[in-house]
């Protein structure tokens, strides 16, 4: 093989080579990740793609936004799921070729779009023993972080709650002698 160009034209080449086929893999979210409504996050690809790229976002395997309709194929793209998304943990992304359909590639599992996470004031309690209980929600998780600190600067996780349908009970049982106590919610 040789090539041609403003230079002129090369030699022959003397090595063996091989082409392979376009392809286009997701990176993330691919699976188990949670996005919060309103954060910015990079949708990232791997590809051999010329063309751009098409981002489409699903819930529960039906296409709800187009994200993207033609992006440079830079393997990133900034998003920032909107406030008009439903939280939920059914999400996916499909990628693919912005000139042939047929080229793409999905999220391997779903990834969760949630909310900021609350703690319901009106549900903190001192227990009898002095322990403290509160109801947290996070609307589109499955897994919660408490963390706690005692001075703001020094946070430690407390327990990792299990959700239903984005709430969850938090006891903490670290002693009541305590000086102050400060939460911190996260989520994966």
């Amino acid at each position: 093989m040789n090539t041609f160009n403003d230079g002129g034209l090369s030699d022959w080449s003397a090595g063996a080579f091989s082409t392979v086929p376009a392809s286009v893999h997701v990176a993330a979210p691919n699976g188990g990740e949670a996005l919060r409504r309103g954060g910015v996050y990079f949708i990232q690809w791997d590809d051999n793609l010329l063309e751009g790229i098409a981002i489409t976002l699903y819930k529960a395997g039906v296409p709800v936004k187009t994200i993207t309709t033609n992006a440079p194929s830079t393997v990133s793209y900034q998003w920032q799921p909107g406030v008009d998304l439903v939280p939920g943990s059914d999400y996916t992304l499909r990628i693919s070729s912005a000139t042939n359909a047929a080229l793409f590639d999905v999220s391997d599992l779903p990834f969760s779009i949630v909310d900021a996470p609350i703690i319901n004031a009106s549900s903190i309690v001192r227990l009898v023993d002095g322990r403290l209980r509160f109801d947290v929600t996070a609307p589109g998780a499955t897994t919660l972080r408490v963390l706690g600190s005692t001075n703001l600067a020094a946070w430690q996780t407390l327990q990792t709650l299990s959700l239903t349908n984005g709430v969850g009970q938090f006891t903490d049982s670290s002693p009541a002698t305590l000086p102050a106590r400060y939460y911190r919610l996260s989520t994966p």
